[in-house]
Order: C-alpha cells, then structure tokens, then sequence
C-alpha cells in the first residue's frame, strides 16, 4: 500500500477527515498497512464516541428508563408544574390536556432513545466485526488487506450493512419500532389537540374549521353541479316540446295543403 494514496473522489477527500472510515484508514496507514497498535486505538476511540452519544441520549428526560412507562404516569419533574395548575380556576379545564400532552412525550423520548440504543448497538457490532476482519485477513496469507481508501470503505460498508439488516430483522427492532410509532402518532395528535384548543381560544380557525370549510366546499360544488344538471336538462325538454310544436305545426299545414288540392 503506498502512502499518501491519492482519494478515488473529491468527496471522499472532503469527508475523510469527519468520517469513520477516514480515521481508520489513517490508523491503517500507520501501521503499514497491516493491523496494529494505531487501529485498536482507532477502533477504541470510534467505540468511545458511540459511548459518548450513548450517555447524551441517557440525559433525556424519559429516555434513561428501560421498562415501558405506565399507561397513567406523567414525569416526575412535571408533577409541582400539575398541581400548580390544579389550583388555577381557569386552567383546570386544560389541565388533563396538559397532562396527556406530557405524558405522550415522555413515552415518545422513552421509544425513541429504545430504538436509538438498538441501532448504537448496531453501529457497535458493525465496528467489533470490521476489526475481526481485518484481523482475520492480516492472518491468512491467502487473503489481501484493503490497499486503498475506496476498498476500506466497502468493506466497512458491507460489515456495517449486514449487522444493519440483521438488526432490522430482529424482532427486538419490530417491537421497539412499533412502539415509537405508536408514540409519535399519540404525541402528534396531542399537540394538534392542544394546538386547536389553544387557536380556539384566541377565536382563530383551527383545523376542525378547515375541515368543515372543505366539507361545506364540496357539498356547494355538488349543488351547483347538480343544479346546473337540472338546468341543462330542463332546456332541452323545453327545446323538445318547442320542436313538437314546430313539427305539429308543419304536419297541419302539410295536411291543409293536401285538401285544397
């Protein structure tokens, strides 16, 4: 492998400095080409920084808890916010709004950082895999080491693939993404429920009046096509029974000219 290796493309050169790859092939540079003491520091480092995102997402409100959250329980940190509003006469109403709203954002963050540890995990063991194949193949003399930027990337990219898959694949993936579905779907529609009642209160239109706007649209639209068919029909009867006449009318005299001949 020669050194300083020109990059098969501009944007593999614009990137490699930000790229997981690019760390690992300057760490393979450095070791001559063969595994060595600069990739396990690289490997390890690459491992540090899903550690690191691992430890931001466990600062989330929600996120850090690993059972799913009761059908019923709101924040903790949310229950002196509640009973303060409890005590308000004009916010009592909305308070099971606000409560719901919290609720469904609490067990969103919970599916959410569920689904973003499953794929950290992913990246984790795309990572553990790439390393034992470069291993493997720095052993065996049959097989050939990556020898550009380019071939370290496919083999990164297959490695990392694979594992992705097998991830998607797994019905831990199935259940974690159904329940962040379900959670986005329950905290969308608490907002719109907020979002509507709040335009309400402002006397603005909300969706609800969007809706019965397009409703009463249609049903105009109906009418007028439905009118318009009954005008249309009604001339051509009136043009019907003025061609009647004027037949009649030619049949007469047709008749009257016969008897004076």
């Amino acid at each position: 492998m020669a050194s300083g290796e020109a990059f098969d493309s501009d944007w593999i050169l614009r990137m490699s400095d930000a790229t997981p790859v690019g760390v690992l092939w300057r760490a393979l540079e450095a070791d001559g080409g063969t595994p060595g003491p600069a990739c396990a520091a690289a490997f390890g480092s690459l491992r540090a920084q899903l550690d690191t995102t691992l430890a931001g997402l466990n600062t989330v409100p929600g996120a850090a808890r690993t059972g799913d959250p009761p059908e019923d329980e709101h924040p903790n940190w949310l229950a002196p916010w509640l009973q303060t509003l409890a005590r308000l006469g004009p916010w009592q109403h909305g308070l099971e709004r606000t409560q719901g709203l919290q609720i469904a954002l609490d067990r969103y963050l919970h599916a959410h950082a569920q689904c973003a540890r499953i794929l950290l995990e992913s990246a984790r063991t795309g990572l553990d895999t790439l390393e034992q194949h470069l291993q493997t193949a720095a052993q065996d003399p049959q097989q050939s080491l990556p020898e550009s930027y380019r071939a370290l990337y496919e083999w990164w990219l297959t490695d990392s693939e694979a594992c992705y898959e097998q991830t998607l694949a797994s019905q831990q993936w199935a259940s974690a993404f159904g329940r962040l579905t379900n959670a986005t779907t329950e905290l969308v529609g608490r907002y719109q429920e907020q979002l509507d009642t709040g335009l309400r209160t402002l006397d603005l239109p909300n969706r609800d009046d969007f809706l019965d706007t397009q409703r009463r649209l249609v049903e105009l639209e109906r009418g007028q096509r439905r009118t318009a068919q009954g005008d249309e029909l009604a001339a051509l009867r009136e043009e019907v029974a003025r061609l009647r006449e004027e037949v009649k009318a030619l049949r007469a005299e047709r008749t009257a000219g016969r008897r004076e001949q």
